[in-house]
């Protein structure tokens, strides 16, 4: 297993793109929500970081064109100063209430910190990927969103995606990236076939690459498309 440290990229535009696209979804009251890469749920936020051409720049630009549950989300968490910023289990647990969230991280020290940090939450160490299927439920909602550092993620990623489109009765979130040596171009034809007539998705492309990163995407299945002018906004909100 390759070891990946969230908090170095927490609070990045990825970041930003992927949780106003998950509040939307949040917003729609689904019976349970799971999670296969959790993470750590709270971050702080360190000189250096990524944050800093993400959340970082469109601090004071607030609250023009954000979505409104995600930045009261962050708001609360930051009331005088910008010092922290929340992972999705966050944002889930503050729009849904810790009773619907079913919180997987295969990192037994990150896993750890999650249940310090949500400690009314259940969180489960292991393997998300295939945890999750066991745990589908209609009306539920879940966010696949890892690392993609290890070479079988792609692949593990677009079947929970086929999973859910042949089950029609819950919603999946995938994020994926869009790298500057374009590495996931295969993955990305496979998942838009795979998308063809039973979701959608979403991309942002950065202005000046940050990292290895050129881009985030999003898809979606079993969820009707977000509203052309919320994806505008939330599109020039990052740009």
């Amino acid at each position: 297993m390759s070891l990946y440290a969230h908090s170095a990229y927490a609070g990045n535009l990825a970041d930003c793109h992927k949780h106003q696209l998950l509040c939307s979804l949040l917003a729609k009251a689904p019976t349970q929500y799971l999670e296969t890469h959790a993470g750590a749920g709270c971050y702080q936020l360190a000189d250096g970081g990524r944050w800093q051409q993400g959340i970082g720049q469109l601090w004071p630009l607030q609250p023009r064109l954000f979505n409104a549950d995600w930045l009261t989300t962050v708001m609360a968490l930051n009331p005088e100063q910008l010092m922290s910023y929340p992972g999705s289990p966050w944002l889930a647990r503050a729009m849904l209430g810790p009773e619907r969230l079913t919180l997987f991280e295969l990192d037994m020290a990150v896993s750890d910190q999650l249940r310090e940090v949500l400690p009314d939450v259940d969180v489960r160490t292991g393997d998300g990927f295939s945890s999750v299927v066991h745990l589908l439920e209609p009306g539920c909602l879940v966010l696949v969103d890892p690392p993609y550092a290890e070479p079988d993620e792609f692949d593990r990623a677009l079947m929970l995606v086929s999973l859910v489109a042949q089950r029609q009765d819950c919603t999946l979130m995938l994020w994926y990236p869009r790298f500057s040596d374009q590495r996931e171009q295969g993955f990305v034809a496979e998942l838009e076939a795979l998308l063809n007539g039973c979701g959608w998705q979403h991309e942002l492309h950065f202005a000046s690459a940050q990292g290895s990163l050129c881009g985030s995407g999003v898809a979606v299945v079993g969820a009707e498309p977000l509203e052309p002018a919320v994806l505008q906004a939330i599109a020039q909100s990052l740009t």
